[in-house]
């Protein structure tokens, strides 16, 4: 998934919702020493992650994609992905409409709870003032995330056309979300109230 699904998936806290953004940009680095709101929101989007990357409809949605995008087809899934949770965003947050949802997450990403790694620091300004987040409910807005996608790969790349793969397999792509995303939101309450029920049986003793 990509920043959008993240972002959803936090919930309220506001450390958890920089420590899920900050997940992208924190491969391989040791982040034991960040504030343990932070810290959750970072295993909460390595495990958003892995259970994605796991799952069969993701794989389906992989194999759709032909041989010249295969190489890159999980990160073209994860923003395609993106585009159908922009699109339907009334069927999972019905309390909140995507708009108010986007303006909220900027206001918090403009001032921060924490310092944010350097990365990050420097991508937050163009994340805002490009709109990012809104970016993803037209197909013309996918087009260009993929584009600056392709900016960051050091490798030719076939990202700056992976728009043409939503266009053709966009049906098919769009039923693979429905069935998968309602499997991970099931999957990320139940990551929650494992980490809470500890603290909850302290409390009941």
């Amino acid at each position: 998934m990509n920043f959008l699904a993240h972002l959803a998936l936090s919930g309220d806290d506001t450390e958890v919702i920089l420590g899920n953004l900050m997940g992208d940009f924190l491969k391989g680095v040791d982040t034991s020493g960040y504030p343990s709101g932070i810290h959750k929101g970072i295993q909460l989007h390595r495990r958003i992650d892995s259970y994605t990357d796991a799952h069969p409809v993701f794989g389906r949605s992989r194999r759709r994609l032909p041989p010249p995008y295969r190489r890159y087809a999980g990160v073209l899934v994860d923003v395609f992905y993106d585009h159908f949770l922009a699109r339907d965003w009334h069927r999972y947050s019905p309390h909140e409409d995507l708009a108010s949802f986007i303006s909220r997450t900027y206001r918090l990403l403009s001032n921060p709870p924490a310092e944010p790694p350097p990365r990050l620091q420097r991508a937050l300004p163009r994340m805002i003032r490009e709109d990012w987040l809104g970016s993803y409910v037209t197909e013309a807005g996918v087009d260009l995330t993929l584009k600056r996608i392709s900016g960051r790969v050091s490798r030719a790349n076939p990202l700056p056309d992976g728009a043409s793969q939503l266009a053709a397999h966009y049906n098919g792509l769009a039923m693979d979300f429905a069935e998968f995303y309602p499997d991970l939101i099931r999957h990320v309450a139940e990551v929650s109230a494992s980490e809470t029920a500890p603290l909850q049986e302290d409390l009941a003793s």
